[in-house]
């Protein structure tokens, strides 16, 4: 007997912007046999990870804080165990949830954001897609050289100052919080700003409050916060940012291979962490998958 999971939205209808037609992002069967992984996303969600082969697809049960492994093992005994062919885990339009602890869910595709990397600078590998809220991490990502051979450095930022370095660069100036989100240019000194060091980083002061994101490194005296700031700068503030988590380092992918990392390889937790790709040498494409 070939096994169905049910999941219905009920009012709380997520509709992509894609959502390809004829398909109803308020309600999903999908064959167990299709089911890959389970895996808690946050403390107020797990996600099931479903694929036929051609697409991906996830969907996000809200559950109550901590209850993630009794609702994992509820879904598994289900599977073993029911004699029905349909078994719903959160059927919100009839309040039917796998166990009580279960209370929501949303349905979601699979979602590409695609980067060309090219020379040395680090490229902030952002989920743009924004399908729910807080963002998730990518379910995989892809390398491809583009005309000869890459190496590739692949990593994650503390973002939310909870591990943060010096980068030994001062302010020059002092910076008011009264940009209202206007690009602020700050100058700096003591030791050289470069891309390497501080572009497209997120900055702290010593305490771990956030500045704000430097977008760009003007020379080695400027930089500039191209989205504003979030708290003053005092003149001879030191810059900090989030240590770094090396996932891939100095790894040659070869003219015309692939190089592919399934989720378990780059999990994170959004909103505690961003993934940088940096380049060493050639240029690649570079896809993930939400």
């Amino acid at each position: 007997m070939h096994k169905f999971l049910l999941f219905t939205s009920g009012t709380e209808i997520y509709k992509p912007q894609h959502l390809p037609e004829g398909i109803s992002a308020g309600a999903g069967l999908y064959p167990v046999g299709n089911l890959q992984s389970i895996r808690p996303r946050d403390p107020r969600h797990l996600d099931l990870f479903f694929s036929d082969g051609l697409r991906r697809e996830v969907v996000s049960l809200k559950v109550q804080g901590g209850s993630h492994s009794r609702v994992t093992t509820a879904i598994a005994n289900a599977i073993a165990t029911s004699s029905n062919s349909v078994i719903p885990v959160a059927d919100v339009d009839s309040d039917t949830f796998i166990v009580p602890q279960v209370h929501g869910v949303v349905l979601r595709g699979t979602e590409v954001n695609f980067y060309r990397a090219s020379g040395t600078d680090k490229t902030r590998l952002v989920d743009t897609t924004n399908l729910t809220s807080p963002f998730h991490p990518p379910t995989s990502l892809t390398v491809t050289p583009v005309a000869g051979d890459t190496v590739i450095n692949l990593f994650l930022k503390d973002v939310a100052g909870n591990q943060i370095e010096t980068t030994g660069i001062l302010s020059n100036e002092a910076e008011n919080l009264e940009s209202n989100g206007q690009s602020v240019t700050l100058t700096v000194d003591t030791v050289s700003a470069t891309n390497d060091l501080i572009g497209q980083e997120y900055v702290f002061k010593s305490d771990g409050t956030l500045i704000g994101l430097c977008t760009s490194v003007t020379n080695t005296t400027t930089i500039v916060f191209g989205n504003g700031i979030l708290t003053n700068i005092p003149n001879n503030t030191t810059l900090y940012v989030g240590v770094k988590r090396q996932i891939l380092e100095s790894v040659t992918v070869r003219d015309g291979s692939i190089l592919s990392l399934s989720s378990n390889e780059i999990s994170y937790t959004p909103g505690e962490y961003e993934m940088y790709a940096q380049l060493e040498s050639g240029s690649a494409s570079i896809a993930l998958r939400y």
